[in-house]
């Protein structure tokens, strides 16, 4: 099971949905992840650690900086095992 903060910093729901419909079916099966529990893994882990780094109202302003640390995001949970929560 995903980790919960309870102060973490937290999207809309439907700005997360969004972000989670976007990854699941964009790049994140190019980098191995072909069951759709391990997408899910690691686009939750690439959204949680991209919203430590940017805050939804810096989203909305700059949504580069939000791709930018969206990517190192997923560099980052691409080491992890796939498929762990």
């Amino acid at each position: 099971m995903l980790q919960v903060n309870a102060f973490a910093q937290r999207y809309p729901v439907l700005v997360e949905y969004e972000l989670m419909e976007r990854c699941i079916s964009g790049d994140a099966r190019s980098r191995g992840y072909n069951t759709h529990d391990a997408l899910q893994v690691f686009c939750a882990c690439t959204i949680e650690e991209a919203q430590k780094k940017v805050k939804y109202k810096a989203m909305l302003k700059k949504p580069e900086r939000f791709a930018e640390a969206f990517r190192k995001a997923q560099d980052k949970c691409s080491k992890r095992p796939k498929g762990r929560r």
